[in-house]
This record gives C-alpha cells, sequence and structure tokens, in this order.
C-alpha cells in the first residue's frame, strides 16, 4: 500500500515534498518551468474568475432573499469558502517569489555542502516527508469525496422527487395527471442567475456544470494549498528532531568521525611504521642499554598520543556542534518567514472557520433527523470537513512548537560535562535560544496549538447555538 502511494522513506525529502507542488502547479497557483506553463496560468485565472462570478450570484441571490434567514444561512457558508480560495489563489501568486524561497530554503539552504546530513537524519527527514505526502493524499480524498458528495446530492433530490410522483395516492391510476407533474430541477449550490434555470433544461445542465466545477475548485485547490503548508510544517517538524538526533549523539558521532579519519590515514601511517619497527629491531641489538633507557620515552609518547587523541575529539565535538547551531539558526530563520507569510491568510480563515462552524452547526440544529437524514448527514461531512482543514494547522503547528522545545532537552542530554569550556559556552547559548519555543500565530493572536483549536471551536459552537 506505501508502495502503491509513493511515500516510500527511501524516495527523499524533496521528491516527496514536490507532490504538493505538483497539485498547485496543475492549478495554475505556482511556478513551472514547462512549456505549457502559461496554459495553466490562464486555467489559474479562469477559475479565479468563475469564483468571483460565483460570488457575485450568490451575494445577488442574498439580496433578494434578505429576509429568509435559512436562506441567508444557506449561501453563507459557500460564499465565504468560495471568497477565502479566491484571496488565498490571489495572494499566493502576488507573493510567489517569496512562496518560492521559503521552499528552496526548507529544501537547500538547512544543509550545505560543508554541513551534509548524517545517514540517521537523511533517514529521520525522509521519514517525516512521507508522512506528509500521506497525509496530504487522505486530505485530498476526503475533499474529493465530500465535494462529490455535495454535488450528487441534489441529484438524489431529484430522483426522490421523479420516484415519488409516481407514487402519490391523490392521483390515482390518472397516469396522464402524473407525468403532468413536472420535477423541480435542484442545483448543488444556492444562486441567482438572470436566466431562467428550471424551466430549460440545457441551461440547467451549463449551469449545474458550471456549480460543479466551482466546487472541485474550491475543495481541491483549498486541501492542496493548505496541505502545502501543513507538510512544510511536517518538514520543519523533522529538522528539529533530526537536530536532537545529532545533539543527543554528538559525542558518538564525534567518535566515529575521529575512527573513520584515523582509518584514512592507516594505510598511509603503515609504510612508515614497519620502517620504524624493522630499525628498532637493529637498534635493541646492538645497544640494548639505550632501548631500556628509551622505556620511558615510550611512555611519555603513549600519553602525548592520549591527549592529541583527546584534542581531536573535542575539535570533533566542537565542530559537529556548531554544525548544529548553524542548522538550528537556520530553523529559526526559516519559521520566522513563514510566520510573516503565513499570517494574514491565516487570519482570514480563522474568521471564516468560525463562521463556518456557526452556520453549519445552526442548519444543523434546524433539521429533524427523522425526515431529512440525508442532509443531516450531508452537514456533518461538511462539519467533519471543516474541522479538519482548521485542525491540521493547529495540530502540526503545535506539534512543531513541541519539537522545538525538545531540542532544549537534546542538547543537555549530550555529554557536555567531559566537553572543554569553549563547547560548554556554545551549548549554553544553544539552550538559551532554545527556551523560545518556535510557534506560528494566526495574525498574531492566536498560537496554532491543540489548546488553542479547542478553544476556536468551542467559541463557535457556542455562538451558533446561541
Amino acid at each position: 500500500m506505501i508502495k502503491f502511494l509513493g511515500v516510500e522513506e527511501h524516495r527523499g525529502a524533496k521528491e516527496l515534498l514536490e507532490f504538493n507542488l505538483d497539485m498547485l502547479r496543475i492549478l495554475g497557483i505556482w511556478k513551472w518551468d514547462v512549456p505549457h506553463w502559461r496554459f495553466h496560468r490562464a486555467f489559474a485565472f479562469l477559475t479565479i474568475i468563475s469564483l468571483i462570478v460565483f460570488n457575485l450570484t450568490q451575494i445577488c441571490d442574498a439580496y433578494i432573499y434578505i429576509s429568509s434567514l435559512d436562506h441567508l444561512t444557506k449561501l453563507l457558508l459557500s460564499t465565504v469558502v468560495t471568497v477565502l480560495l479566491a484571496v488565498k489563489n490571489i495572494y499566493l501568486i502576488i507573493r510567489s517569489n517569496e512562496a518560492c524561497e521559503l521552499i528552496n530554503q526548507l529544501q537547500n539552504k538547512f544543509f550545505i555542502n560543508k554541513r551534509q546530513p548524517t545517514p540517521e537524519q537523511t533517514l529521520i527527514l525522509n521519514r517525516y516527508a512521507a508522512r506528509a505526502k500521506l497525509y496530504t493524499i487522505i486530505r485530498s480524498n476526503i475533499a474529493l469525496s465530500i465535494i462529490t458528495f455535495w454535488v450528487l446530492y441534489p441529484v438524489k433530490e431529484m430522483l426522490e422527487e421523479y420516484v415519488d410522483k409516481f407514487d402519490t395516492p391523490e392521483y390515482g391510476i390518472d397516469i396522464k395527471s402524473k407525468s403532468n407533474k413536472t420535477t423541480i430541477l435542484h442545483l448543488p449550490f444556492v444562486a441567482y442567475y438572470p436566466y431562467d434555470v428550471p424551466n430549460n433544461f440545457l441551461l440547467f445542465i451549463l449551469t449545474y456544470l458550471y456549480q460543479a466545477f466551482c466546487g472541485y475548485s474550491v475543495f481541491i485547490g483549498m486541501s492542496a494549498w493548505d496541505m502545502l503548508f501543513v507538510s512544510i510544517f511536517i518538514h520543519t517538524s523533522g529538522h528539529f528532531k533530526a537536530l536532537q538526533h545529532a545533539l543527543i549523539h554528538l559525542s558518538d558521532e564525534a567518535l566515529g568521525a575521529l575512527q573513520r579519519d584515523e582509518n584514512q590515514l592507516k594505510l598511509h601511517r603503515l609504510a612508515e611504521q614497519t620502517d620504524t619497527d624493522a630499525r628498532s629491531v637493529w637498534t635493541v641489538g646492538l645497544n640494548p642499554q639505550n632501548h631500556i633507557e628509551g622505556e620511558g620515552t615510550e611512555n611519555d609518547r603513549g600519553g602525548m598520543q592520549a591527549e592529541m587523541i583527546k584534542q581531536k575529539l573535542e575539535e570533533k565535538m566542537q565542530h559537529i556542534l556548531n554544525n548544529c547551531i548553524e542548522h538550528h539558526q537556520a530553523i529559526l530563520s526559516f519559521v520566522m518567514k513563514l510566520e510573516a507569510f503565513l499570517k494574514p491568510v491565516m487570519l482570514l480563515q480563522l474568521f471564516v472557520s468560525m463562521v463556518a462552524f456557526c452556520v453549519i452547526c445552526f442548519q444543523m440544529s434546524m433539521i429533524q433527523i427523522h425526515t431529512d437524514a440525508t442532509k443531516f448527514v450531508k452537514l456533518s461531512v461538511s462539519l467533519v470537513s471543516a474541522l479538519i482543514e482548521q485542525g491540521m494547522f493547529y495540530w502540526f503547528g503545535g506539534k512543531m512548537l513541541e519539537e522545538s522545545l525538545k531540542t532544549l532537552n537534546a542538547a543537555y542530554n549530550c555529554e557536555w560535562h567531559t566537553a572543554n569550556n569553549k563547547f560548554r559556552k556554545h551549548l549554553h547559548i544553544l539552550m538559551e535560544r532554545a527556551k523560545s519555543p518556535v510557534k506560528l500565530t494566526t495574525g498574531g493572536f492566536s498560537t496554532l496549538t491543540l489548546e488553542s483549536f479547542t478553544k476556536v471551536c468551542a467559541v463557535g459552537i457556542f455562538q451558533s447555538l446561541k
């Protein structure tokens, strides 16, 4: 199953993140260095224009039925979600250079030529990247299922009305009167159009396809947009985990690096050692007294070699610690840029989510389950989708915050007590910076954590019941 979905860890973090970017490239809102890129960009502008026209038709319908609260709530949900996607797409197109720079920094700036990841760190990063792609596939399929349910729901209603008109007792056996009873044509979304949709089947089909296109554009585009940045959250958490692994196993990695360096010099020294041993044999045979006097010199040489090995080990540990500090600073710089990029969008999404929670809960409270169970299920699925859409940002944003806090414990668990003062001083600076966790916010008001999400849900549901 993992191979079928393409989420094998050996594929690499960069390749796995490309899956999210390809979804946005197909929608035309991410740069694509291919000859047919202009057609994808044209498709993106066509989608945005379609969503704007869709919103205008709903605003006109709201003006006509302004006195109907039930009608207005139906319009409000689809309107705010469509506006949110249109704003997100325009925002990403306008700031595409900054978004590309963020992705480039995530893929190429955390590790550079002089600071390459260890095999264990690469395995950790690939594991988190595979997890991000798996969540993207699940979220995309949930979105497709929900919008398919919404689009096909009117077909189900029309079929029920068509069947019911032949089962109505008031017509008896009058087949002609049954056939004269028309079926009301339903659209997936409530909107106003300046032409007669119910009485013109061709216009109804075209309008139905237009609304289906808008609906699929909203749900697919929203999941692609959201999962790109959720995947970035997961990748960043993976970098924190890789940093923690390097800190915890810092002394082991330094010792391993020292042994690798020694092995590289082993063949070179072997020839010199052979010549030295041969000369020592002739010297001992000719002058035994000098050999006895040289035993003290051999002991001093062993002590000097031990001291040199200790010094080299400290240098290796210092070098690895410097790499960890640079890695940590790169992650912190990246999160600051990510926060600045997402801050206005997350604030708008928070507002839309609050409206969605209130509207859906209000509509569900007005439905009698025993008479309209299908509509209740439809709204329940929509509520779950809204919770997942907003909850993923809070959940994985909170996970990233937790991983950044664990960096402090990982730094403390390295064998700092056997290191020199310089190492301890640099480690102390890293620990002091790690005391302040990285956090993403919704416009600077609310931190993206699971606790904040429960408060948002509680406020939204409370307001709808109030």
